[in-house]
């Protein structure tokens, strides 16, 4: 894998979390212990309960990494999250013959750096805001967190055109967005929009030459009842994450760069 597919990954992980809601409601902590109840009854939860979760995998991949630069830096790249797990196994599995708490494994980490990592930590038992430069930079590496707007406008539903009943299937909802508001569900299959019969080009072509705020008059079919609703078509604003190389890395932030990605 090259080091540019690396940091796409990674930057994936970080768009996953931050551009969901789910990021100012649900902590690390309560994804972990939480995952099992939420995977295991997909289809019970509104799209606004889903929206207020977020995914451990992801927040969870970007601060594994964040910890590991920053072990890094203060070791001066002499140890990384590498000694943390390996001592993990050796003192706990090995001589304690159990595993460890939360707390032991701030510790351990925390005796591996060198220095206390009460903010790193804070990132998973809080909603704070993560300082993703801050940490980056240890390797050298910039990252865009600038809101931008995404081309074209949205409603806040994932479609797909289904040719066999020339309608739109909802495949999906956004908490909150103007679909949600408008009462669509996933399943919904659109029939008309503004009396017109569907099309992928025809959805297409208004979220591409409307308007922020223009209304959109739709007919559903639901369990086979007709209703008709007024949507709001929006922009989508965004933050891409992308990481980039600085233009002049002082030595140490080489060395972990190379490291890092070796």
């Amino acid at each position: 894998m090259s080091s540019e597919r690396v940091l796409a990954n990674y930057q994936e992980h970080i768009r996953n979390y931050e551009n969901t809601p789910g990021h100012l409601y649900q902590t690390l902590i309560q994804s972990s212990r939480g995952i099992w109840a939420q995977r295991g009854k997909p289809q019970e939860r509104t799209p606004e309960e889903v929206a207020k979760t977020i995914s451990i995998y992801d927040k969870g991949c970007a601060l594994g990494m964040l910890l590991d630069l920053k072990i890094r830096h203060e070791t001066g790249n002499k140890k990384s999250l590498d000694d943390v797990m390996r001592g993990l196994y050796q003192k706990y599995y090995l001589v304690k013959k159990r595993g460890f708490t939360d707390l032991e494994f701030q510790q351990e980490c925390e005796a591996v750096a060198g220095v206390q990592l009460k903010e790193l930590f804070s990132y998973s038992t809080t909603v704070t805001a993560v300082n993703y430069p801050k940490y980056l930079t240890y390797a050298g590496l910039a990252i865009d967190t600038v809101t931008k707007a995404l081309p074209g406008l949205t409603i806040g539903a994932e479609v797909r055109y289904n040719p066999a009943d020339t309608s739109l299937d909802v495949r999906n909802i956004t908490w909150p967005s103007s679909a949600f508001s408008a009462g669509l569900k996933t399943g919904d299959q659109i029939i008309l929009i503004g009396g017109l019969r569907v099309s992928q080009q025809l959805y297409d072509s208004l979220t591409t030459s409307k308007h922020p705020g223009d209304q959109l008059q739709i007919q559903i079919r639901r369990d086979k009842q007709i209703k008709v609703v007024t949507v709001t078509l929006n922009t989508h604003y965004e933050k891409s994450f992308s990481m980039t190389p600085i233009a002049h890395p002082d030595a140490l932030q080489t060395t972990i760069y190379k490291s890092w990605l070796r």
